[in-house]
């Protein structure tokens, strides 16, 4: 019997989290493209953003979207941290996490959680 089909019946169409260590970076890149030398930059939001950041998350609400509308997808969560500054570039990521993938909490990135900031006791 094959494994994977084995597990694939036994799936309960949960996807816990879509998106990875940070979600909103997901098709990101730098329009310069390979054929430039090495960036020398060592953050491309700060302290200003690159100009060569492509930074519209369409790639990413394009995912989300698809991935929900999968006929065995029951419930599809974004538990990953959502960096703020890009957020900012592109807001309408907000209403597509809030209409597709978030169950009432959404996560932020931990470097973007303000200092001094205390979590629930």
């Amino acid at each position: 019997m094959d494994s994977r089909r084995s597990a694939l019946e036994h799936w309960k169409g949960i996807v816990s989290d879509l998106g990875g260590p940070t979600a909103n970076m997901y098709g990101l890149y730098c329009k310069r493209g390979a054929t430039h030398k090495e960036c020398k930059r060592r953050s491309c939001l700060a302290p200003r953003p690159c100009e060569f950041l492509f930074t519209a998350q369409s790639d990413f609400a394009q995912l989300l979207r698809r991935v929900a509308s999968m006929k065995k997808v029951k419930h599809l969560s974004v538990n990953s941290g959502v960096r703020r500054t890009l957020r900012c570039f592109w807001p309408e990521i907000i209403e597509v996490l809030a209409k597709h993938a978030v169950g009432g909490l959404l996560s932020v990135a931990p470097e973007h959680i303000p200092q001094g900031f205390k979590a629930h006791e």
